[in-house]
C-alpha cells in the first residue's frame, strides 16, 4: 500500500520466510548488492516480530535475447553474460551471508526452459516473465525450494498452461533447485 514501510510491512505479520532479491537491472554485479544486503539483512533481522523467520534469496533471471530493457546494455545485450553475472552474484550472496538459509534459483530456472523447444520466449515483454507457463515455472521453483518437495511429484497446473509446458516448467525447476548455479540441458524437451 501506498505510504507503507518496510518496518510496517515486518511488523504485519509474524512471517515465516522473507524473501530479499536485488533488482533486475543490478541483478548481475555483485559491486551493487554490498553493503545494501548487509544493511537488509541486519535491518530484517532486527524488526521481523518472528526470531525464526527463515531468510530466503530470489535469484532473478536474465532479459530475453531481444529485450529492449534499459538496463540491458549493462551486459552488452548478451543474455548469458547476464545470467553468469546472476549466478555469481546469487553465489557469493549466498557464500556471504549465511543468514540466507534458502534460494530460490527462478534465474536458473528459465536458463533451463531456454535450452528447450520453448527457447527464449519465457518473457512477455523481454524482462518479465510469460503470464502463463513462465510464471508457473517460477512458482515451481519456489515451491521446491521452500518445501522440500519434488515438485516432479505434483500434477496441478493452470489451465492455461498445456501438459508440455507444464513438464517444461517442473523440470526445468527441479533442475535449477538440484544444481543452482549451472543451466541444465533440457534439449530432450
Amino acid at each position: 500500500r501506498r505510504g507503507d514501510t518496510l518496518e510496517r510491512a515486518l511488523a504485519d505479520e509474524n512471517w515465516d520466510y522473507i524473501s530479499l532479491q536485488q533488482a533486475s537491472d543490478y541483478s548481475g554485479m555483485y559491486d551493487k548488492y554490498e553493503p545494501y544486503l548487509e544493511d537488509l539483512i541486519v535491518y530484517v533481522r532486527e524488526h521481523a516480530t518472528n526470531p525464526h523467520m527463515k531468510l530466503m534469496f530470489h535469484q532473478t533471471w536474465a532479459y530475453a535475447q531481444n529485450s529492449t530493457h534499459q538496463a540491458f546494455p549493462n551486459y552488452g545485450k548478451d543474455q548469458m553474460v547476464m545470467y553468469e553475472g546472476i549466478v555469481d552474484a546469487s553465489q557469493r550472496s549466498m557464500e556471504t551471508h549465511p543468514e540466507l538459509e534458502i534460494l530460490i534459483p527462478c534465474g536458473t530456472t528459465i536458463q533451463n526452459g531456454r535450452t528447450t523447444s520453448v527457447g527464449d520466449n519465457w518473457n512477455c515483454d523481454g524482462y518479465h516473465l510469460n503470464v502463463d507457463y513462465g510464471r508457473f515455472a517460477a512458482a515451481c521453483t519456489w515451491y521446491e525450494s521452500v518445501s522440500g518437495n519434488s515438485v516432479l511429484e505434483t500434477s496441478w497446473k493452470p489451465s492455461s498452461v498445456t501438459d508440455d509446458q507444464a513438464v517444461i516448467a517442473r523440470t526445468a525447476a527441479h533442475n535449477a533447485v538440484l544444481k543452482p548455479y549451472e543451466v541444465t540441458d533440457m534439449s530432450e524437451y
